[in-house]
C-alpha cells in the first residue's frame, strides 16, 4: 500500500518551486524603468509604451487626485513574437501637493496579458477607484467563463488586498423543446 501522506509534501514543494520559476518567453524583456516623480502622467510612460486604461480618485486619503494607470508595450500589438503575452504594467501615482505625481507602486503581475482572456479576447474589463479603493476586473474564458475582481486599499504605507471575487460558469446543454 502506498503511503500518500509521505508523498504530499515533497510533491507539493516540487510544484511550488516549478511554479515560482519565471516564464521563459523569448520576446519578453524585463519591464522598463519608471520615473519616480513627474509633472504629468506622460512623464511615467516610457518610450514605445502607451496608456491602455486609467482611473482617477483619492487612494491615500490626502484629498489630492491619484491615478491608477495600465500601460502596454508596443510589442503587445504585434501578432508574432509573443505580443499577446507581453506584460502590462500597473502604475499607482499619488498626487503631490506641489503639483504633479509620485510613483507609489507598480506591478507587472496585477494585470493579465492581452492574450490571457481566451476567446473573449483582452481580459481587462475595468480599472477604477471606488470609495478610496483600487478595483481591477478581469473577464474571459471559452466554454467555461471566468471573472476576477480585486479590490485594493492603501493602508499603513502599502496596498492590501481587501476583497477578491472569483466566479466561473460553464453553460449547460441547450434546453430541449
Amino acid at each position: 500500500m502506498i503511503n500518500v501522506e509521505r508523498w504530499i509534501w515533497p510533491v507539493g514543494i516540487a510544484l511550488a518551486v516549478l511554479a515560482a520559476q519565471p516564464a521563459q518567453a523569448a520576446d519578453q524583456a524585463k519591464p522598463p524603468a519608471i520615473h519616480k516623480t513627474g509633472k504629468s502622467l506622460k512623464d511615467f510612460v516610457p518610450a514605445s509604451w502607451a496608456i491602455l486604461m486609467q482611473a482617477q480618485g483619492d487612494l491615500n486619503k490626502d484629498s489630492l487626485p491619484d491615478l491608477a494607470v495600465v500601460i502596454k508595450s508596443a510589442a503587445e500589438d504585434k501578432d508574432e513574437g509573443g505580443g499577446a503575452e507581453a506584460p502590462r504594467l500597473l502604475l499607482i501615482l499619488f498626487g503631490a501637493k506641489s503639483g504633479g505625481y509620485a510613483l507609489a507602486a507598480s506591478s507587472e503581475k496585477a494585470i493579465l496579458c492581452k492574450g490571457c482572456g481566451g476567446v473573449f479576447g483582452d481580459p481587462l474589463a475595468k480599472l477604477d477607484i471606488e470609495r478610496g479603493a483600487l478595483v481591477i476586473e478581469h473577464y474571459g474564458g471559452s466554454s467555461e467563463r471566468w471573472g476576477y475582481t480585486h479590490r485594493w486599499r492603501y493602508q499603513g504605507g502599502d496596498f492590501l488586498l481587501i476583497w477578491l471575487t472569483r466566479g466561473a460558469t460553464t453553460p449547460g446543454p441547450a434546453p430541449r423543446r
